[in-house]
């Protein structure tokens, strides 16, 4: 059965969208079409484009997947001493607190495992804002579109680069409108990702500014004049621009190779995406500048594996997208890529209101059934926990009020003795005939009732003495603990209830305890 997917990919100019079929045999192109983007700061806006682009050109699919410019997600670089995700996972908690201007409970994270070194692993994390990203969901999924994974750029760029380059160290070089983004590959897998807030746009803004043209004009000279050939043949007019323009480039090239040099691992070859990779000697002006052998993307020797274009501008254009092509395609190797799609963002699809309502009836049944189950076990085990506690403390109690034997006595004399200790137990008399104030056995059982079920406490050792009652457990918290107190305070037969120690046991999470009652009367 087919299955349409439509790869939606947003950045600073534009909208690219590439539907594919799927199959179990593989993937294929189904259609592409580039949109304006209007504002992509504005969630509504970004929706509403993008349902009229889908029903106009009747791209409606069963899947979507979709990516964000780079400049909307924090990025960190990492280098850990160990390489294992759970304890990355760990670190990475920890380090974040001291990088990003929020909680944890603010952003949703997540990792791009980069190769695995003798040292340990390289990474690189992800951080977007939840109210943001939960923005775009909502709005998306009012008209219909459920994105069922939502990344960045900058790794979409970088899995379909590591599948047509070898695994020589690579760096990835794709310049936006407003930004360019660096991205360095050691055996295919991006290691690390850095950020220049300077693109394309700042070009031709500058470009307008010093040769006093029209927008028009410049980006006609742009990609029609050939920045590798400037001599005197070349009309004056275009021998000027070429100049203004080598000096922005310059410009540009200094600003990669400082941040290159400072936070990059070093590459062997440098790979261009974006619109600047439509410029004529683009590639030896950067060979020249960077030192490093440069080729455009779409003249790589392995492009022509990927999902073909006829039109070289679109193919750059739709690369991003193309990049999220569904894992069955041959093309692209399975890896896993920054996913931001998590369990806080609900997902759901358009289905038969019957089979949705059936559905939804038939799982409630499930979860009421196991839930009652479980509450059920729950109860008897926590029933179970509750008679062994009782058990032991009347264990400790009959030891230390029953007689120790330490001679040999006769039947007789020792059933005598066992009958007088019992009768002080239950309060009947003492030793010398006397009635005794409270009995211990109503004393465990005030402590029983004035403890409530819904309070963390775990008693560890119950002492009985002829004045008051010591108790030592570990409990969740002070407040617990405070609760605990005013509880058994309640009771007639407390005259006062005393805290005696509270430690904070930090591995275990847990208060240590100890409680004086003074027995009343």
């Amino acid at each position: 059965m087919l299955k349409k997917i439509l790869c939606i990919a947003c950045s600073e100019e534009r909208i690219a969208l590439c539907q594919f079929t799927t199959n179990w045999r593989g993937s294929q192109l189904l259609d592409h079409q580039i949109i304006p983007i209007s504002n992509l700061d504005d969630p509504q806006s970004l929706a509403k484009d993008l349902a009229a682009a889908i029903d106009r050109h009747n791209l409606w699919s069963n899947q979507y997947r979709l990516s964000l410019p780079a400049h909307t997600a924090i990025l960190r670089n990492w280098d850990f001493p160990f390489s294992t995700p759970k304890q990355l996972a760990q670190a990475l908690e920890f380090e974040l607190e001291q990088e990003i201007p929020f909680t944890s409970e603010e952003v949703i994270t997540d990792l791009q495992f980069g190769a695995k070194t003798p040292q340990g692993r390289k990474a690189v994390s992800a951080t977007v804002h939840k109210e943001f990203l939960s923005a775009i969901v909502q709005e998306l999924q009012t008209c219909g579109i459920d994105p069922q994974h939502i990344t960045i750029d900058a790794f979409s760029l970088a899995k379909i680069a590591g599948d047509i380059c070898t695994k020589a160290p690579t760096l990835l070089i794709n310049i936006d409108a407003q930004s360019t983004q660096l991205v360095c590959l050691e055996n295919n897998v991006p290691c690390a990702v850095s950020q220049i807030p300077y693109g394309i746009q700042n070009i031709k803004q500058a470009l307008q500014l010093q040769l006093s043209a029209t927008p028009d004009a410049i980006e006609r000279l742009l990609f029609f004049s050939d920045i590798s050939t400037l001599d005197e043949t070349v009309p004056l007019d275009e021998q000027t621009f070429k100049e203004a323009l080598t000096s922005q480039l310059r410009r540009l090239a200094k600003q990669i190779l400082l941040c290159a040099n400072a936070d990059m691992p070093s590459a062997d070859f440098l790979l261009i995406c974006g619109d600047l990779a439509r410029l004529q000697g683009i590639e030896k002006f950067f060979t020249e500048e960077l030192g490093l052998p440069t080729t455009a993307i779409h003249k790589h020797p392995n492009a022509s594996k990927l999902f073909s274009i006829e039109d070289k501008t679109d193919w750059l254009e739709c690369l991003p997208a193309l990049a999220l092509a569904p894992a069955k395609n041959t093309n692209f190797q399975q890896q896993k890529t920054v996913n931001f799609r998590k369990d806080e963002f609900s997902f759901s699809k358009k289905r038969d209101p019957l089979v949705y309502i059936t559905t939804y009836a038939t799982v409630l049944a499930c979860i009421l059934m196991a839930t009652l189950s479980l509450s059920l076990f729950a109860q008897g085990h926590q029933n179970d926990l509750r008679a062994a506690d009782l058990n032991a403390n009347l264990k400790k109690t009959l030891q230390k009020t029953l007689p120790k034997v330490n001679k040999s006595f006769g039947t007789i004399q020792y059933t005598s003795i066992l009958k007088s200790r019992l009768a002080q137990l239950h309060g009947k008399s003492n030793a010398n005939g006397n009635k005794t104030e409270i009995d211990s056995l109503d004393l465990l059982l005030a402590l029983h009732k004035n403890t409530p079920k819904s309070l963390d406490i775990s008693m560890e050792a119950i002492r009985i003495t002829e004045k008051n009652i010591g108790l030592v457990g570990t409990t969740n918290s002070y407040n617990t603990l405070e609760k605990l107190r005013s509880h058994l305070a309640k009771n007639s037969y407390f005259k006062a209830v005393t805290i005696r120690g509270a430690t904070n046991q930090k591995k275990q999470k847990r208060i240590r305890f100890e409680l004086e009652i003074e027995k009343a009367g």
